[in-house]
């Protein structure tokens, strides 16, 4: 948000190597941002390690430049630990709905 008039503003964002974009535009580009308005952008982003990241954007205004980071904690999530069980569960599930179904065909 500013006082004047903003032409083309392009944002470069710089992911760390096990970060990766699952949903949006991470470099997006504005041609113009009026006097007291704002522009936002949401990103969805995909750890592959646990623990403290670090991203850092680059905006470039016209001839003006400035950087920004941002700092997240990824935690794992507690559905890897079920992965086998769900695994196992749907082929299980998959065979007694067919063996029901073909019970009611051939009862009377």
């Amino acid at each position: 948000m500013g006082n004047g008039t903003t032409s083309r503003v392009i944002i470069k964002s710089h992911l760390p190597d096990d970060v990766r974009v699952a949903y949006g535009d991470l470099e997006p580009v504005y041609e113009s941002i009026k006097p007291g308005d704002y522009e936002e952008y949401d990103v969805t982003l995909i750890a592959y390690e646990p623990g403290k990241h670090a991203i850092t954007m680059d905006v470039m205004c016209g001839e003006e430049e400035a950087s920004a980071s941002i700092e997240f904690w990824v935690e794992r999530s507690c559905l890897d630990k079920y992965y086998p069980h769900i695994l196992a569960a749907v082929p299980i599930g998959l065979l007694l709905f067919g063996i029901m179904r073909r019970h009611r065909e051939y009862s009377y």
